[in-house]
């Protein structure tokens, strides 16, 4: 909290003494924070100052998590790929079908972190120019229980993936619903559809 009425002042007034200075200097500056913790929370609770948080609530950037948003994981895989490739001289090229296809059903609790240690990792143990299933770190392996349909019909996967999310909810519809992105009634069709009852 002391050091949130420091960053208010500074904000505020445009000004600041350097350590060890009993000068103010002017400051002109732009502040990009981030956070994955919940600060409406925290001002409720009296953890987080609510003149502050206002203060840095001006342009606000809600990024969902890694598995709400699977389409930017090739793209990211790509470019950490590259970045690795480039720092231990290596020449992986990317990734299979199958490493493809379990990156894009797993959770990822690590967000972008996770899937870069888990390349990193990969990178550094592959002796292939593709990294496979071999190459992936075992926690990440052994973690995931995801087998995917041989049949990778569009229809094939939503049944595979509606299965899933009703398992983890324990069979909760309003909550299945919710992480799916869809309201109730339509999850009832869609399994009755299916024969998920």
């Amino acid at each position: 909290m002391h050091l949130q009425s420091k960053i208010l002042r500074v904000l505020q007034n445009k000004v600041f003494e350097p350590l060890g200075s009993s000068e103010s200097m002017k400051v002109d500056t732009r502040i990009i924070a981030a956070t994955n913790r919940d600060l409406e929370k925290m001002v409720e609770d009296g953890k987080f100052r609510e003149d502050l948080y206002y203060r840095l609530k001006v342009v606000n950037i809600k990024i969902p998590p890694l598995r709400d948003r699977n389409d930017d994981i090739p793209l990211l895989c790509k470019h950490i790929i590259e970045k690795y490739n480039n720092e231990f001289n290596k020449e992986v090229k990317g990734i299979d079908k199958e490493v493809k296809r379990f990156f894009m059903t797993y959770e990822w609790p690590g967000n972008i972190r996770e899937l870069e240690n888990v390349l990193q990792h990969a990178i550094i143990f592959s002796n292939n120019d593709i990294i496979t299933k071999v190459d992936l770190p075992d926690d990440i392996e052994n973690g995931q229980d995801v087998i995917l349909p041989s049949d990778e019909s569009l229809e094939a996967l939503e049944i595979h993936h509606i299965k899933r999310i009703l398992s983890q909810t324990g069979h909760n519809v309003s909550k299945t619903a919710r992480i799916l992105k869809i309201d109730r009634k339509t999850l009832y069709n869609k399994m009755k559809k299916y024969d998920l009852q």
